[in-house]
């Protein structure tokens, strides 16, 4: 069996076995530039078939008309090659459109030719040969986008046809071995891309994969987000319910102890002018206003709370050293305290805090401390502020009063909960007021004490000098 003939029965057995793989691979990728591969080497197979069945020319001359069937399938296989290749590499949408428009415009120009009977086998090699030739300037432009995967190789493989027909052209070997050439490109091209196709698409399919599970831990991350906020707004509508509970019962106790008072005493006193006894109905009505201002003090608490969570919080300088001592001083002369029970640490840094509201804070906690140190020989109010390692200022508020259980410090910032109220007068609201303003300034409030032994309060602000500290820190 002559040589060019077992050569186009290995053509057809592996041009056809790259078809088949081909297809299988656009059944899954179902990628345009695989199908139109595999209708390309079909033609390819196919021409090789002509070979093998005998249907070529032997030794034609360079100016003789190709084959017409063998000329079809060879002009077909490589327009069908070139236009899968276009897509293969992935070409700007304005080169891929000029270079379809001329491989469509060529393939029917070489077609009408051999109709005409014009086109010659020299012209045929030349087309199929600058088919190939474009082919390496496109290997080349994918060597840039995916480097390492074989396309130098393709490109130097699809060149050897090329130059092949150029040797036979200078007499240095027969045509006949120069067409066997074909065969080498088309297996180098076929397997190559094969093997990058399913590269690429292991990729794309690893790349969908790590987006999912990116989605996944996302959706994760927002569910347990979303629990914990389920979690927050369920405790604090708890407390909420809690401190309406608290607030029903603390009211109608503390309200109707002195209203009832109140109305008693009034009659004992309107009795008291009828009979003309001046001096019984002074005790009385004193009594009356008595129970009036403690009844007014109730009210006034009340509106505090309810303020200390409404309205916008305006952050200014806050001149914390100078607001201390002009709290102490007011509360020294609403109290028997004299005005050395109050000790400033140092000098208190300034905030970027609401003006108000900080007042308040410092107004609950420094009447808190003179309220509990006031049975103690010596009392005294310790304010200062320390830095947190995260930047923060931390303050505190020290006393040296009766202090508190671990029990009883778990229930100091729950509304109308009073401690030793069977020993000292309040309403157990200041200190829920305190943590309302902190935790609306982003900040935190916590205590610490023990029985006899004083009672500490901390708070910090989330405020804008803090966050200027730690970015310096950082």
């Amino acid at each position: 069996m002559p040589l060019d003939d077992i050569m186009a029965l290995v053509g057809v057995a592996v041009q056809g076995t790259l078809a088949l793989l081909l297809l299988v691979v656009w059944r899954s990728l179902r990628a345009r530039w695989t199908l139109l591969l595999s209708a390309g080497f079909i033609a390819v197979t196919a021409q090789y078939a002509c070979v093998a069945l005998g249907h070529y020319a032997h030794s034609p001359g360079w100016r003789d008309p190709p084959t017409t069937l063998n000329a079809v399938f060879a002009l077909a296989a490589h327009g069908l090659i070139t236009w899968a290749l276009i897509d293969y590499v992935g070409l700007p949408r304005v080169w891929n459109r000029r270079l379809r428009q001329a491989t469509l415009s060529a393939f029917g120009l070489a077609l009408v030719a051999l109709a005409a009977g014009v086109l010659t086998r020299a012209a045929a090699i030349a087309l199929i040969g600058t088919f190939m030739c474009g082919w390496a300037a496109l290997f080349g432009w994918a060597m840039r986008r995916e480097p390492r995967a074989g396309h130098g190789i393709v490109m130097l493989a699809v060149l050897v046809y090329p130059a092949s027909m150029l040797g036979a052209l200078a007499g240095w070997f027969s045509t006949e071995v120069a067409g066997i050439s074909l065969i080498v490109p088309h297996a180098v091209l076929g397997m190559t891309i094969l093997t990058t196709g399913l590269v690429r698409a292991q990729a794309s399919n690893l790349r969908e994969l790590e987006a999912r599970q990116a989605v996944q831990a996302e959706l994760e991350r927002i569910n347990q987000t979303l629990e914990l906020r389920v979690a927050l707004r369920t405790a604090q509508l708890r407390e909420t319910i809690e401190g309406l509970e608290s607030f029903n019962r603390s009211v109608s106790h503390d309200l109707r102890g002195p209203l009832g008072g109140i109305t008693g005493v009034a009659r004992l006193a309107r009795d008291a002018l009828g009979q003309g006894d001046l001096s019984a109905a002074d005790r009385l009505l004193a009594a009356i206003a008595r129970q009036s201002e403690s009844s007014t003090h109730l009210v006034t608490s009340l509106l505090q709370l309810a303020r200390s969570g409404e309205g916008a919080v305006e952050r200014r300088t806050v001149h914390t050293d100078a607001l201390v001592r002009e709290v102490a001083d007011l509360l020294a002369g609403a109290t028997a305290a004299t005005p050395q029970v109050v000790a400033i640490e140092g000098e208190l840094p300034d905030l970027q805090a609401d003006p108000a509201l900080v007042r308040q804070v410092f107004a609950n906690l420094l009447a808190n401390g003179i309220k509990f140190s006031g049975s103690v020989p010596q009392p005294r109010v310790e304010v200062g502020a320390t830095r947190a390692p995260d930047g923060r200022t931390v303050f505190h508020v020290r006393d040296n009063g009766v202090g508190f259980t671990e029990d009883e410090g778990r229930e100091l910032f729950v509304p109308f909960r009073r401690l030793h109220a069977d020993r000292f007068e309040g309403h157990g609201i200041g200190l829920t007021i305190v943590r309302r303003i902190v935790d609306r300034h982003g900040g935190r409030v916590w205590a610490e004490g023990k029985p006899g032994q004083g009672a500490t309060f901390y708070f910090s602000f989330d405020d804008q000098a803090s966050n200027a500290a730690r970015r310096e820190a950082a």
